[in-house]
């Protein structure tokens, strides 16, 4: 029987490879033979296509391998000519089941089919619980519609057949044996859970096996022992450290590590670790202290625009300076802190200058054209310094301006300006039978006369010219001058930028060839002349020649090279060849740079792009390809990627243009709370924005429930986290949401109040009695009130004496409860001398000496108040010398301490004044103060 069970599983999983169908998030992987810049991963999207370079977008979802690659083959035909395509999976999207009772969390079961017993097998192995401490008879699996209970135990007694296969999408209850075999470590421990009961177990051994106390939050000096309904306070650092002896533990006894008192506050933005960060109790909530938990600043503070502080449902922006001045600003714990970065700002810079593409500016640059020039490195030629033209495209329009001009009239520039540096070199073609032919450049002061050029030519006479023939740019007439008028100066002429100048010979058989090929051809007294014999002397190739010209004194009239044609000597043939095209690519593809098309390439965009080696949009990356920017001929165009990857989009790029690829920003959110880790969540492209995804995304540390979902709107809502686990419910989240999940609030009990340790406990369904409960939160401070204690219980409540211990434990709590012990009447102090309402002041357990004043009044114009004085206890306790002088200028104090019920406040109007003179005022007042112990005690 077990042979035949392998073996039917053997068979399904090779029936599931062989014919699989593609589902939403799968990766297939298309290659074609002996193109192997064609092998692309493709990602199943939401909609269940797949795009591919130069074929589009097609639908697989449904579809096996070998259809997807029949498909691919007829496509991918259309590009090159009989293609062998190979289709293959790379990756399956993730296949969810739910684990929920001993521990709560999904996983992905992978594509092959798996059993129950590999299920706990594969959570157990984590350190999440042992097969021993399992209901192995009550598993309970629920599936769509039906649950149905599971018992596994004969499995792991020999019996295959008593394992069940899970699919996708159950959600599988694992029991925990009865607590009566179990030890329980709950509360500020690595991984709280429930050991099966070892005789001899020990407190400091099951710690041990709980992963130990998590360092500076569990209470060591106070962990709680609940055993048969009374609870034991144990001092397990004396048990470590060897003072007291390791105490022995017995089946059903539970543990509780309490946190120390904690404070926290939130801190987003510009930091090196946003999250939740705690403090101690007697740590102080300041914004420097919060900023230095997160790591500090990502940046100098000049990068820093503001801070904001929200606290108290107020919200206050703080300049970036505060980090940096002497005096702290102090947080209320809860407050929520986002360190805002500035704009950034950068210009594009292309051109003749020494280091091309974005440039950013510090904070404190002047964003000017010629700050812009220094930080390119400078212009890459003196002659582009004297003579360059620098374009700036802004808001769709371009505007000028000389390069030589910019020392003495700068300009501004915003933020995304696109900067060209120009140079347009100004040359004639000289063809002729010259030392020096070809192309002449002009320096910028040069004057652009032919006078000029005859002085750069040198050594032409009058024996061996006969004329020149000057050919201006865009004129269909040419000017011809006689060669002596020229050299003695009586005649000369203005040239225009690619004009061509030929100097004609007396003598000779020859044909001038002008435009982009400047050459003297000459020819034998018997050698026949034709065009395509003057090409092949000019060792041109034919392929590059765009168009030929016959060029006359009036005209110029096209010529084509078949049939071939006789030239005269002296003919003028203008030739225009095909050139390549230059496009520089920037930003967010895979090797940015320039991108050069030769004569025969299509110089489109998408060739473009694949030049650089493609967008950036694999499903694993987080920042991916955006927008593509073109800027051509003066105009501004805007495409996304997939329409440049789309099979019909064909948009011709010229030379000179630039393209930059923006980069879309990841969705991003902040999860916070007991029961995860704190972190920044950045999502991949292709993954959906939704809470589903980010609860995928985490790792639950406490038992949950519900999940707090707060939007930068300041709405927020409140989801069951089991509803998101079986599909049943989701939400669609905004950038900058904050997730926060709390421990399971409806396991805990919560004592707040008057007690020595407030908050919330775990107990799961159990009840305890309030005696207990008290006990675990360090039983009633000094301040609380014994005979007004509150419980709570959804919309009742009601008051219980807890002067008698007997009553407390009569009275059961369960989870959910609140327990409140208010503080008592007497907390009052009294305030004498130089305030101006002095009396009776109430106060809690966080006044000080300032408070009391305030409370009072403040000071009044007499008050020395760096001498105040604090009676600990009444008029005869120990005084207390206070310097509260800092209130007055606007800084801290240098002493302020806390108060207690009881204690006297007395500010004198004398600097000179000791505890001897102020011995007869307060005697005076002794009655009242009589009166205000009388009411303490």
């Amino acid at each position: 029987m077990r042979k035949g069970f392998l073996l039917l599983i053997l068979f399904l999983s090779c029936l599931i490879f062989a014919e699989y169908t593609l589902r939403t998030g799968d990766i297939v992987r298309i290659e074609v033979f002996a193109y192997p810049e064609m092998t692309k991963d493709c990602l199943v999207d939401s909609d269940g296509y797949i795009s591919y370079a130069g074929v589009g977008r097609i639908k697989v979802e449904g579809m096996t391998l070998s259809d997807i690659e029949k498909i691919a083959s007829e496509k991918i035909a259309k590009l090159i000519p009989n293609p062998s395509v190979t289709v293959s999976l790379i990756s399956y999207a993730p296949r969810y089941i739910y684990i929920q009772g001993i521990t709560n969390r999904r996983i992905d079961i992978g594509i092959n089919p798996v059993t129950l017993s590999q299920v706990i097998s594969t959570v157990g192995s984590n350190g999440n619980f042992n097969i021993d401490s399992i209901d192995l008879e009550n598993i309970r699996i629920f599936r769509r519609e039906e649950s149905f209970i599971v018992n596994l135990s004969a499995f792991y007694e020999g019996s295959i057949e008593a394992d069940v296969p899970v699919f996708e999408g159950d959600i599988i209850y694992i029991p925990s044996k009865s607590p009566i075999s179990n030890v329980k470590v709950l509360g500020a421990v690595k991984n709280p859970s429930s050991f099966s009961y070892i005789k001899g177990m020990t407190l400091a051994g099951v710690i041990s096996l709980a992963g130990g106390v998590i360092t500076n939050v569990g209470d060591l000096r106070n962990v709680y022992l609940s055993r048969n309904g009374t609870v034991q306070k144990i001092d397990l650092e004396a048990i470590l450290t060897g003072k007291n002896n390791d105490l022995e533990l017995k089946p059903g006894d539970q543990i509780y590590v309490p946190k120390i008192d904690l404070r926290y506050a939130y801190v987003t933005g510009f930091v090196a670790k946003p999250g939740i960060y705690e403090f101690m109790e007697d740590e102080p909530i300041t914004l420097k202290r919060l900023i230095a938990k997160a790591g500090g600043v990502q940046a100098e503070l000049k990068y820093i625009e503001k801070i904001t502080v929200t606290q108290s449902t107020a919200k206050k922006d703080y300049s970036p300076s505060v980090l940096s001045e002497g005096e702290d600003i102090l947080l209320e714990s809860g407050a929520y802190v986002d360190v805002v970065k500035k704009q950034e700002r950068f210009v594009y810079v292309l051109g003749l200058v020494k280091n091309q593409g974005r440039i950013d500016f510090q904070p404190e640059e002047s964003m000017k054209l010629s700050v812009l020039i220094a930080k390119a490195g400078g212009f890459d030629s003196p002659q582009v310094e004297k003579g360059g033209t620098i374009k700036i495209y802004r808001d769709g329009s371009w505007y000028e301006i000389q390069a030589s001009t910019i020392k003495e009239k700068d300009i501004d520039l915003e933020p995304a300006d696109l900067v060209r540096v120009e140079y347009q070199e100004f040359y004639v073609y000289v063809v002729g039978n010259l030392a020096t032919s070809g192309k002449i450049i002009f320096e910028p002061e040069e004057p652009k006369k032919l006078s000029t050029l005859i002085n750069k030519v040198g050594q032409i006479s009058e024996q061996t010219f006969e004329s020149i023939q000057l050919i201006q740019p865009g004129q269909t007439q040419t000017t011809v001058l006689k060669i002596h008028d020229v050299l003695d100066g009586l005649k000369d002429e203005d040239l225009q930028n690619g004009a061509t100048v030929v100097f004609k010979l007396r003598e000779g058989r020859y044909v001038y060839f002008i435009g982009d090929l400047s050459q003297f051809i000459t020819f034998n007294f018997d050698e026949k002349i034709t065009l395509k014999r003057a090409l092949s002397k000019a060792n041109l190739n034919l392929d590059l020649v765009e168009q030929l010209c016959r060029v006359s004194r009036n005209s110029e009239e096209p010529i084509q090279l078949e049939p071939d044609i006789v030239l005269e000597s002296g003919d003028i043939i203008k030739v225009t060849l095909k050139k390549p095209a230059r496009v520089s690519v920037l930003g967010r593809v895979k090797v940015p740079g320039q991108v050069v098309f030769e004569v025969n390439e299509r110089s489109t965009l998408r060739n473009a792009i694949a030049k650089c080696g493609g967008f950036i949009t694999e499903p694993t990356e987080i920042f991916v390809s955006d927008k593509v920017i073109v800027y051509s001929e003066g105009k501004r165009h805007l495409f996304s990627v997939d329409q440049v990857e789309s099979e019909e989009f064909n948009f011709f790029l010229k030379d000179g243009d630039f393209v930059y690829v923006t980069e879309k920003s990841p969705h991003y959110v902040f999860v916070f709370g007991d029961a995860v880790k704190n972190e920044k969540i950045l999502l991949s492209h292709n993954e959906e924005f939704k809470l589903s995804t980010v609860l995928g995304k985490i790792t639950l540390v406490n038992d949950a429930r519900q999940v707090h979902v707060i939007y930068p709107t300041n709405e927020s809502t409140l989801v069951s986290l089991k509803d998101i686990q079986i599909k049943k419910a989701d939400l669609d989240l905004i950038d900058g949401t904050f997730i926060v999940i709390e421990k399971d609030l409806e396991s805990y009990i919560y004592v707040l109040g008057m007690v020595k340790n407030p908050g919330g406990y775990y107990i799961s369904d159990r009840q305890i009695t309030a005696l207990e409960a008290l006990s675990l939160s360090g039983g009633i401070s000094d301040w609380g009130s014994y005979n007004q204690i509150i419980l709570k219980r959804g919309n009742e409540s009601k008051t219980i004496n807890a002067a008698d211990p007997i009553v407390l434990n009569s009275i059961s709590v369960k989870a959910g409860d609140i327990l409140y012990v208010p503080p008592i009447e007497s907390n009052v102090v009294y305030v004498l001398g130089q305030v101006s309402k002095p009396g009776l002041v109430r106060i809690d357990q966080y006044s000080t000496v300032m408070d009391a004043i305030m409370k009072c009044g403040g000071f009044t114009t007499r008050a020395i108040a760096s001498r105040v004085y604090l009676f600990k206890g009444g008029p005869t306790g120990e005084p207390v010398l206070c310097d509260l002088s800092g209130t007055l200028k606007g800084k801290s104090v240098a002493s302020n301490p806390n108060v207690s019920p009881g204690d006297v406040i007395f500010v004198p109007d004398n600097p000179l004044m000791n505890i001897v003179d102020m011995i007869p005022i307060i005697q005076n007042l002794i009655s009242i103060i009589s009166g205000v112990q009388g009411m303490v005690q």
